[in-house]
C-alpha cells in the first residue's frame, strides 16, 4: 500500500544554523586551465593565546603548496588535528524528523489506520530497515519507519536532528601573544577551472570579428569582491592531486572535478610568420598582462559562488583571414619495405581537399588555445559553418583551422618508372638500385571562385625537378636508405580550371 506522510505540528522551533566566519577574505585568485588555482587569502584574525585557530571552509590545498605568512608577527608553527564534532543540521526527510524528536511523547497512525501512542525512544537504521522504537503503557513497540503514514508530536517540534562528523582545525602559532594578528594564506587548489571559447564571425573574404570568453566554473570555494587573474601559458606543477599533510584527514577521498583541459594545453601551432599587413585591433576589453612566459587576463570585483559557472567577455579583435584548399597526398613510402622491386608499378592517388583558414593575430593579445565557432551571415542570418580549435598564437604571428572537406575541388596523382639504371647503392648489407620516376598532380576547380591551393606530399628519393615552383625540407631517416622530404607546391585556379604539376625524383629499390 502507498503511504502518504502527512505532518500534524503543534508548535514549530526554527532554528537558524551556526555559521563560522574566517576572518581571512579571498584577494586573489589566479585560474589556470588544468583546473587549479592559486589563491591567496589575508586579513585580520582573532587569536588566544597566541594561537588562531582555522575549522570552518578550509580549503583542499595541494601538497607542498599551502602557506602562512604574517607581516605583524612571528609565526613559530602551523598545525591541525582531526576530532569528531557535533553539529545540528536541517532534516530532510520524514524520519529525520523522527530521529530529530527521540524522547518526544507522539501520537503514531500505521497502516489500516491504527493509532498508537507512546514515547519515541530510538530511531535508527536506513531505507526499508529503518526501525522506530515506541514505549507504550504496556511496554516497546518496534516499528517499520515506512509502516507510518502520519505522527503527531506533543509540544514544540524540533526540526534540526544532531550529527556527527570528522573536523579538521588548524592552528596558526604566533610567538607574540596579541589578541589579534595579521594573517595570509597562499595555496593551489582543485576546483577551479576556465576554458577559452572563441568565436569568429566572418564579414568580409579576407576579415572577420574574433570574440573570445572565459568559461569559469568554480567547485572550490566562494569568491567575493576578488581580483581574478586567468593564465594563458603552461606552467609547470609536479603534483595537482595529493593534498597538503594539514588537511589530509579532512577529505578522506579527493574530488574528481572531471576536468581535463590537455587538448587546449598552449602548445605553440608551429605557425611561425611575420605579416607587415596589419588590421585594426577594434576595441579590446581585457588586455592580458604579460609575467615570465604566462600571460594574465584580470577581472576585477569578481564574485561567484561555489557550484557556479559562468561566461565573461574577455576581447572582441578584428582579424585578418586567408582561405586556402589544402591537400595531403599519400607518401611513396612502399620504396621503404626492403622487398625485391623488379618493377615499380604506375601509382595512382585520389585524395580531396580541406578548406582552412589562416588566421593572423595582430591584436594585443595572445590567442590562447581554446574552442572556436565559426559564423558567416548568410541572407543577413548568421549560420554556423564549423566547430574547430584555435591554437595558441603569439602576437603577429599565424594559425589555421580547418572548416570543411572541399568536394567541388579534384585531385589525382599518377607516377611511374620512366628508367632503372645502372646507379646502385648498399645499404644495411643489401643491394639498391636507382630508378627514375615521374610523377604528374592533375587539380581541376569546379567553384565558382578562385582557389588558392596548398598540395603537400612526402616523397622519398633524391628530388629532380619541377615545372612548378616547390618548396622542399629535407627530413632525415636513418632507417632506410632513401632520405625523407617535405614537398609543398601553391598555385591559384581559376574556376572551371584545370592545372597540372609534372615533377621527377630518383630513388634506390632493393634490385
Amino acid at each position: 500500500m502507498k503511504l502518504f506522510h502527512t505532518y500534524l505540528i503543534t508548535l514549530s522551533l526554527l532554528i537558524s544554523p551556526i555559521i563560522g566566519y574566517s576572518q581571512m577574505q579571498t584577494k586573489y585568485v589566479t585560474i589556470f586551465k588544468n583546473g587549479t588555482a592559486f589563491i591567496q587569502k589575508s586579513g585580520t584574525v582573532k587569536t588566544e593565546k597566541g594561537t588562531y585557530k582555522w575549522s570552518e571552509n578550509l580549503p583542499e590545498a595541494i601538497y607542498g603548496t599551502f602557506w602562512f605568512s604574517s607581516p605583524t608577527g612571528k609565526i613559530v608553527s602551523v598545525k591541525s588535528k582531526s576530532d569528531t564534532v557535533t553539529k545540528m543540521t536541517e532534516w530532510y526527510s520524514f524520519f529525520d524528523l523522527l530521529q530529530a524528536n527521540v524522547g518526544k511523547t507522539a501520537d503514531l497512525v500505521l497502516e489500516e489506520d491504527k493509532k498508537v501512542s507512546g514515547d519515541i525512544v530510538s530511531a535508527k537504521g536506513a531505507g526499508l530497515d529503518a526501525i522506530v522504537i515506541l514505549k507504550t503503557t504496556t511496554g516497546y513497540l518496534l516499528i517499520k519507519s515506512h509502516d507510518i503514514s502520519q505522527v503527531s508530536i506533543k509540544g514544540d517540534l524540533n526540526q534540526q536532528k544532531e550529527t556527527k562528523n570528522m573536523q579538521t582545525t588548524i592552528s596558526v602559532n604566533f610567538k607574540e601573544t596579541k589578541s589579534s594578528q595579521n594573517l595570509e594564506s597562499t595555496y593551489l587548489s582543485k576546483g577551479f577551472n576556465w576554458t577559452p571559447m572563441y568565436q569568429l564571425d566572418l564579414d568580409e573574404e579576407n576579415s572577420g570579428k574574433l570574440s573570445l570568453k572565459a568559461s569559469i566554473k568554480n567547485d572550490a570555494e566562494k569568491i567575493e569582491n576578488a581580483q581574478v587573474n586567468l593564465v594563458v601559458g603552461s606552467p609547470n606543477f609536479l603534483t595537482t592531486s595529493q593534498l597538503s599533510d594539514l588537511i589530509s584527514f579532512q577529505f578522506n577521498v579527493f574530488n574528481n572535478f572531471n576536468v581535463n583541459n590537455n587538448m587546449f594545453a598552449n602548445s605553440a601551432s608551429g605557425f611561425y610568420e611575420s605579416d607587415s599587413r596589419k588590421v585594426s585591433d577594434g576595441s579590446d576589453n581585457v588586455t592580458a598582462s604579460g609575467i615570465a612566459d604566462l600571460y594574465l587576463f584580470k577581472l576585477d570585483n569578481f564574485s561567484m559562488d561555489k557550484g557556479e559557472r559562468g561566461f565573461y567577455p574577455l576581447f572582441e579583435t578584428k582579424v585578418k583571414v586567408e582561405h586556402k584548399y589544402v591537400c595531403n597526398l599519400n607518401a611513396n613510402a612502399i620504396v621503404n619495405n626492403n622487398n625485391y622491386i623488379k618493377k615499380y608499378e604506375s601509382y595512382s592517388d585520389a585524395s580531396q581537399f580541406n578548406h582552412q583558414l589562416k588566421i593572423w593575430n595582430n591584436s594585443s593579445n595572445p590567442f590562447t588555445s581554446g574552442t572556436l565557432i565559426i559564423n558567416k551571415s548568410l541572407n543577413g542570418v548568421k549560420q554556423a559553418l564549423a566547430k574547430a580549435k584555435l591554437d595558441y598564437t603569439a602576437i603577429e604571428n599565424c594559425s589555421y583551422v580547418t572548416i570543411s572537406n572541399a568536394p567541388d575541388l579534384e585531385i589525382k596523382e599518377e607516377e611511374t618508372e620512366t628508367e632503372r639504371t645502372s646507379a646502385t647503392k648498399y645499404w644495411n648489407k643489401n643491394k639498391y638500385v636507382a630508378i627514375n620516376v615521374s610523377s604528374t598532380i592533375t587539380v581541376h576547380n569546379y567553384k565558382s571562385t578562385k582557389a588558392h591551393l596548398e598540395i603537400k606530399r612526402l616523397v622519398y628519393g633524391e628530388l629532380k625537378k619541377s615545372d612548378k615552383t616547390w618548396k622542399v625540407k629535407s627530413i632525415a631517416n636513418h632507417y632506410y636508405v632513401n632520405e625523407g622530404n617535405d614537398v609543398t607546391w601553391e598555385l591559384d585556379v581559376n574556376p572551371g580550371e584545370e592545372k597540372t604539376i609534372t615533377y621527377s625524383y630518383v630513388v634506390y629499390v632493393r634490385g
